[in-house]
């Protein structure tokens, strides 16, 4: 099949939608599909091209800043890490927190960080605006999820995590156990699948051949 895919993002930009573009696309070169991407020069998130494509985590130093002005012993800021040095950070941790900014435009949007929690067994505890990401945390039941932007509720979820240790294994157990629902490579065979059945006439029926 020859496949085209539009998309705003792309690497080099580091992005949770330019990586889950990527690496979709490269499973399916690697079955066997033509793949052609169109996208613009990489500029996202400082909204100028990348010089020489070289990529970094931008406003770094103010957040360091900002911890020591505060004195916050208990935050520490890494340099940026090789996705192969995840397993051994999650390995060291009980919960992984993924926060949203408190605006209805981020209701929309599903982190990936969700799904690299799930393949290292961690319950997810998810500080965000209703929409999708906490729609799938609730179908999992892999975490939870408390308002954006609330400090107290936040603050709330995490000593409720620290004190009910059975509550907290039972949802590390579903969370591990809903990874291979949403692989990188489930998904994109899924939309292969898609494509096909678009390609051979019966869009309609995509739905219903796939399944949840």
């Amino acid at each position: 099949m020859k496949i085209l895919f539009l998309t705003e993002n792309f690497p080099p930009e580091t992005n949770a939608a330019a990586t889950r573009v990527f690496e979709r696309a490269c499973y399916w070169v690697k079955w066997g599909h033509a793949v052609t991407v169109i996208t613009c020069a990489p500029n996202f998130p400082h909204g100028s091209v990348f010089p020489g494509h070289r990529n970094r985590w931008y406003r770094t130093e103010d957040h360091v800043g900002e911890a020591e002005r505060r004195r916050l012993d208990s935050v520490v800021f890494m340099p940026p890490q090789p996705k192969e040095n995840m397993p051994a950070g999650g390995s060291l941790c009980d919960v992984a927190l993924v926060h949203l900014k408190d605006s209805p435009v981020f209701a929309g949007v599903i982190p990936s960080k969700i799904f690299e929690a799930m393949a290292m067994g961690l319950p997810v505890l998810l500080a965000a605006p209703e929409g999708e990401a906490s729609r799938v945390l609730g179908e999992d039941e892999a975490g939870l999820r408390v308002p954006a932007e609330d400090p107290d509720a936040l603050a709330g979820a995490v000593v409720k995590l620290m004190k009910e240790d059975d509550f907290r294994r039972a949802l590390a157990r579903r969370s591990l156990a809903a990874a291979p629902r949403h692989s990188r490579e489930r998904q994109a065979r899924l939309t292969i699948e898609v494509l096909e059945l678009a390609a051979a006439g019966r869009g309609g029926e995509a739905g219903w051949a796939i399944g949840p």
